[in-house]
């Protein structure tokens, strides 16, 4: 699918419905991000999942020798915190730009 053909799709859905990743049978998590890929595709993922394979992170930001664990929101210059609904008891997600420049990873 391209970029293109994934903007037609969604063309017909409602706007205002989140975006969740299914993976090994069922939707389990929002996505936070897309991205461009250093391998030229283009990923969607939550902000907590590690990023393993070089191709799969953005430019400039390290390698997998350098920071094998890398999460989106940092790939991307982002922290987050997770807090709990106490009345639903579901989890939210609360991002925000990094304030110091220096710690958005770089090549």
């Amino acid at each position: 699918m391209t970029v293109a053909e994934l903007i037609a799709a969604l063309q017909g859905l409602p706007a205002d419905a989140e975006v969740w990743l299914h993976w090994d049978g069922s939707s389990r998590t929002s996505a936070d991000f897309a991205w461009l890929a250093r391998g030229g595709h283009v990923s969607i993922g939550d902000c907590s999942q590690p990023i393993y394979n070089d191709a799969d992170r953005v430019e400039g930001a390290p390698i997998r020798a350098d920071d094998p664990y890398l999460e989106v929101a940092a790939m991307l210059g982002y922290e987050y915190d997770i807090i709990e609904d106490p009345d639903t008891y579901e989890d939210k997600i609360v991002l925000r730009k990094r304030s110091n420049p220096a710690d958005t990873p770089t090549a």
